[in-house]
């Protein structure tokens, strides 16, 4: 009996494709969701886990904190500190930095400013725009690493330089677009104040240190001989790169290894907790999903119980002269489910295939690695098959109630 009940009503739905099709759309619709919405979410969190882990969860910097109440210029690294934050567990590379004053030594008074300029080498300087715009910084060879600086032109200045104190320069890649100078081929010379500085590399925007990105880049030595200690308000600053899952311990232990005797002269600023921001990121997409999944499935439901109910009110003398030919309420009431299965089923599979181009097509644009739930996938089908025999019960329980004679009059 069922075989047969299943074969008429198969028969059914292919005599009339195009309320068949209309029938699927809903189904279609909800899996289709589904499928995107979930798998896209899930691709989206891991993108956002990867990015966090390696620009936050990989980085201390640590700050010269007995500079900020010093009433003088002073500066509390030692030459030493690098070598000794790097020999830690954990870390990779350690660099230290800090902005100079924007004031000329060769100027008086609080509010004088240094004059930027530069000088392609035969040419006179030629004084910049909106000079103030510009920092200088003084940075050991090793920052460039810890901040994993990579050059668009020339190279970053090494350990030579630093311990012959040359006039060189690294420009950041903004500071070098308003300077006008995109490459070192042109042998340029920025002037700060009335110092030389030879354009020896140009950096490419860097995320992790932002203010790089507007600042002239000079070896530390010679920013601390020329310039002086760093000012309290802009204190020197250590920036830490460690391995996954390290910083944490790591902050720790920095300013005990920096100064045994007085670990408090020095903070590690802690970064946040990866695992939990990442799972809280997760767990909010994950809700939103859930959300948007629910509503799209119910109505789904709603449009194929509405169907189901018009489907049945079309079909009154088709019922009727079934029921007249010997056919019990029983077979009714399954043809009708039997073809909200059909419809539910393969709604739900064409729905699948919807979703998983979306999610491609998605991941593509994004160049994102997609994530797709197998379990999803296989028990989306069943899930399009359920709703459709669920949004039918009504529908098909009326049917197989309804009187022949009243059908057939």
């Amino acid at each position: 009996m069922l075989v047969d009940v299943l074969i008429n009503a198969f028969k059914n739905l292919c005599a009339k494709p195009a309320k068949t099709l209309l029938s699927m759309v809903g189904t279609l619709i909800a899996i289709a969701c589904l499928i995107a919405i979930s798998c896209i979410s899930e691709t989206a969190s891991g993108q956002i886990a990867a990015g966090f882990n390696e620009l936050q969860a990989t980085h201390i910097t640590v700050t010269d904190e007995a500079a900020k109440t010093s009433l003088e210029p002073s500066f509390h690294f030692l030459a030493s500190s690098t070598k000794t934050v790097d020999a830690l567990n954990g870390v990779k590379n350690s660099g230290i930095y800090y902005t100079v004053s924007n004031k000329s030594p060769d100027q008086d008074g609080p509010d004088a400013k240094s004059q930027v300029s530069i000088a392609k080498l035969p040419e006179v300087a030629i004084p910049v725009a909106q000079p103030s715009a510009l920092n200088l910084m003084g940075v050991d060879p090793e920052f460039f690493q810890a901040v994993d600086a990579k050059t668009s032109s020339g190279t970053a200045f090494n350990d030579f330089h630093a311990q012959s104190k040359s006039r060189v320069v690294v420009l950041g890649s903004a500071a070098a677009k308003q300077l006008g100078i995109t490459q070192t081929s042109v042998n340029a010379s920025v002037f700060y104040g009335n110092d030389a500085y030879l354009v020896v590399g140009i950096l490419e925007e860097n995320n992790i240190v932002p203010e790089i990105n507007t600042s002239l880049l000079i070896p530390l030595p010679v920013c601390l001989e020329r310039y002086g200690n760093p000012q309290p308000s802009q204190v020197a600053k250590m920036i830490v790169s460690t391995k996954l899952g390290a910083a944490s311990q790591a902050s720790k232990e920095i300013p005990t290894a920096l100064n045994p005797r007085q670990p408090k002269q020095f903070s590690a600023s802690v970064p946040p907790d990866w695992q939990k921001v990442t799972k809280n990121v997760s767990s909010s997409v994950n809700i939103l999903s859930i959300v948007t999944i629910v509503i799209t499935m119910l109505s789904a439901m709603i449009s194929i119980a509405t169907i189901s109910i018009l489907n049945v009110n079309a079909r009154k003398r088709e019922i009727g002269l079934m029921k007249a030919l010997g056919s019990n309420g029983t077979r009714v009431f399954l043809t009708f489910t039997f073809e909200a299965l059909i419809i539910g089923l393969v709604g739900a599979l064409i729905g699948e295939c919807v979703g998983i181009s979306l999610l491609l097509t998605v991941c593509f644009a994004n160049s994102w690695t997609p994530i797709l739930n197998p379990l999803l996938c296989i028990t989306s089908p069943l899930i399009g098959a359920v709703f459709g025999i669920l949004a039918a019960l009504v529908p098909a329980y009326r049917a197989s109630k309804l009187n022949p004679i009243v059908a057939l009059s």
